[in-house]
């Protein structure tokens, strides 16, 4: 039931990723007694949730694959299963160039940091009623799922990690990037003002500095000066500046 493939994933691993909602039902729940009728001697109870293939991808890190809510709601809340799926294991994925030692390391996602890029709202709603961690920054870089989300200039995916995670706004808000940036540096910098809107509303600082510059001036320095920009880099900065001049 769990024998792996070359790619070390097994028999539910590629139901999952195929969208295969009946035969991820069956593997979940008719398993046992599955295995039970082989007579194998072996301590198997069906399919297992927990186990990662060579990209260290566990089947929960494949839901942001599928477009299945059926699958989602076998993965996630099993009606049989007993084994304990870890949602704060990291894949390999995304190769990238370290600029600290110059060779390309692996990015590292949780299953909650790929729903976000692939902006599976549905998906993230039913990973944090199941404790998906908003609080883990990807292995590379440290953007959490907030970060992830300003960057997709996803104002709903912000709204629902600040409002219906079981870690606080004021935490995510504060977290910063391996590069200094908070989620309210990135906002700015992607000169999105809903979004950097919200999270003032939400409790962002926005006189946190980042590599010593405030983050009403990150506006400037990102060529969003009043007197030299026009439209919504302008209106971004006079907003940022009225924000401060409140606090």
């Amino acid at each position: 039931m769990n024998v792996t493939n070359q790619r070390g994933q097994t028999p539910l691993h590629v139901a999952v990723r195929y969208g295969d909602s009946a035969c991820v039902h069956y593997l979940l729940t008719n398993g046992r007694q599955a295995v039970a009728r082989t007579r194998m001697l072996c301590c198997l109870s069906g399919a297992q949730r927990h186990i990662q293939d060579s990209d260290g991808n566990t089947v929960a890190h494949l839901l942001a694959d599928t477009f299945n809510e059926d699958v989602y709601r076998d993965i996630l809340f099993p009606p049989t299963t007993t084994d304990i799926l870890d949602l704060t294991l990291m894949n390999n994925d995304g190769r990238v160039l370290s600029v600290c030692t110059l060779t390309d390391v692996r990015a590292g996602y949780t299953s909650l940091h790929l729903a976000v890029r692939r902006l599976k709202l549905a998906l993230v709603e039913c990973l944090l009623e199941c404790g998906g961690p908003v609080s883990l920054g990807d292995r590379s870089s440290g953007r959490r799922p907030l970060h992830m989300a300003v960057e997709a200039h996803d104002i709903d995916m912000c709204s629902l990690l600040l409002k219906r995670s079981q870690t606080s706004a004021a935490s995510q808000l504060a977290h910063r990037t391996k590069s200094g940036d908070t989620p309210l540096h990135t906002a700015v910098r992607h000169a999105h003002e809903p979004i950097v809107q919200l999270l003032i509303e939400c409790g962002a600082d926005p006189t946190v500095q980042c590599a010593g510059v405030a983050t009403h001036d990150v506006a400037a320095a990102d060529g969003m000066d009043e007197a030299t920009d026009e439209g919504r880099h302008g209106q971004l900065w006079t907003f940022v500046n009225t924000c401060v001049r409140v606090q």
